[in-house]
């Protein structure tokens, strides 16, 4: 388990180098730093909402059933697709 662990954090911090000499290598001068920073930090960022989210669903759908019920009554319903909205023309 600690091995699996190790290895997944190696990969990941990995990924972000690879994205911080992708940034820099696509800027030049400011741009470079700029990048650099920004394309690491927007990775982690939409990697670590996707992976929360995941977790969340996971860990609610093996409390009980009842819980995985409401849970997925609640964001059908919030997901719902709404008619299109005329402009009166």
């Amino acid at each position: 388990m600690k091995i699996n662990l190790a290895l997944r954090l190696l990969l990941e911090v990995g990924a972000l180098v690879s994205f911080a000499g992708a940034g820099w290598a696509l800027g030049s001068g400011w741009t470079s730093w700029a990048l650099a920073f920004a394309l690491p930090a927007g990775a982690a960022t939409i990697w670590g909402a996707v992976f929360f989210s995941l977790a969340v669903v996971a860990s609610v759908i093996t409390v009980s059933p009842i819980v995985t019920v409401a849970f997925a009554m609640l964001f059908s319903s919030t997901t719902r697709l709404r008619p299109p909205v005329s402009n009166g023309s």
